[in-house]
């Protein structure tokens, strides 16, 4: 009898892991770098090259344990082997106690702001705009999660172009039909989601309804962790991180954001682990607008206009162009607390006043 290789780590892989039962099982194989040498439910998890080393095809049987089914029997199929099946992934899984619809907003959150990305893409494909720096964003994305390097960048470019198409079908798909029961997002009692993010951002980008499967006590769910401090360490632009925070705070409606001029640049560092402190801290930017006089004053007056006279407005730009044109741009979510809405805004007001006071023997307090 043939051992099986499950390709895809995960919930549908923890299933079928389940449906053959562990003897018959040898190990999962999975394109997420993350998940490589690790041990999944007492089984170890092989990169792609690894699997190639371990398969013979007249002692194993290769069972796709994932959504992905046609970008992983291209890959399989490329690599030379044309022997595997799918695993029909079951309408409930065994450890989902509970599938309820929910608004999509509600699964946001900024440990995962992939799905950010997948949502400005979502809307470009849906708005048929062609080559947006959405796409190169998704590309890189895909690219540093499953660990491809420039030596087989080329597979790895025909394994897009999949990726690519298999989205476009989706959104399309969604487009004509509502959210199926049946293709649920599975996330924990808090409604962390921990699978489904292309469905998820598909139905952000068409405003609509999904179904959410909850997960008991002893489920498997993928803690992969896609924070703005994953993305700065995987070498991610200025320009990505702008696009990223922006992609979110359309999504997570209460946001908050800080900003820090140059008066005070010795102390943004201590300044933002203060507010860290008080929330969830999305992500920052340092932006310079030394060459750009009316963008500097267009933010003067976004901030102030509403409580601020022309006068006063007028004295703070001349103030503050005394110093070089630099600010730091904090987001903040209301994830960390879950205040009351009106609690929320009022907290962020004492810390800013709370910073002004600590800060009042180094400079005026304006």
């Amino acid at each position: 009898m043939k051992k099986i290789i499950l390709f895809g780590a995960g919930q549908i892989g923890y299933s079928a892991l389940r449906f053959f039962g562990d003897d018959v099982v040898e190990c999962f194989v999975d394109n997420s770098s993350h998940k490589h040498g690790k041990l999944f439910y007492e089984k170890k998890v092989l990169s792609f090259k690894d699997f190639l080393k371990t398969y013979n095809e007249e002692k194993h049987e290769v069972i796709v344990s994932c959504l992905a089914y046609e970008i992983i029997s291209a890959q399989l199929t490329e690599a030379g082997i044309s022997s595997f099946k799918e695993f029909k992934r079951p309408i409930v899984y065994d450890y989902v106690t509970e599938i309820k619809k929910c608004v999509p907003k509600e699964l946001v959150s900024s440990d995962k702001l992939d799905v950010a990305i997948k949502y400005l893409y979502a809307k470009d494909i849906i708005s048929a705009v062609k080559d947006t720096p959405n796409k190169s964003l998704y590309a890189r994305t895909l690219l540093t999660t499953t660990g491809c390097s420039e030596e087989n960048f080329d597979k790895t470019k025909e394994g897009l172009n999949q990726h690519f198409e298999v989205f476009e079908n989706l959104c399309k798909s969604m487009q004509e039909e509502d959210f199926k029961p049946e293709r649920y997002i599975p996330a924990a009692k808090d409604k962390s989601m921990h699978d489904g993010g292309h469905r998820l951002a598909t139905a952000l980008a068409l405003n609509r309804e999904v179904y959410v499967g909850i997960a008991g006590e002893h489920s498997c769910l993928d803690s992969s962790t896609y924070n703005f401090e994953w993305f700065e360490e995987n070498g991610f632009s200025f320009e990505d991180k702008i696009r990223i925070m922006r992609g979110f705070a359309d999504l997570y409606d209460e946001c908050g954001i800080f900003v820090l001029f140059s008066p005070i640049q010795e102390q943004w560092n201590f300044i933002q682990a203060q507010i860290k402190n008080e929330f969830k801290v999305v992500g920052y930017a340092d932006i310079n607008l030394s060459h750009n006089f009316i963008a500097f004053e267009i933010l003067i007056r976004e901030i102030y206009g509403d409580y601020c006279d022309e006068g006063g407005i007028s004295d703070k730009i001349s103030l503050l162009k005394m110093s070089p044109l630099t600010v730091r741009i904090i987001l903040i979510s209301n994830e960390k607390k879950n205040l009351e809405i009106n609690e929320f805004y009022d907290s962020i007001t004492r810390l800013k006043l709370k910073m002004r006071d600590c800060l009042k023997y180094d400079l005026a307090t304006d």
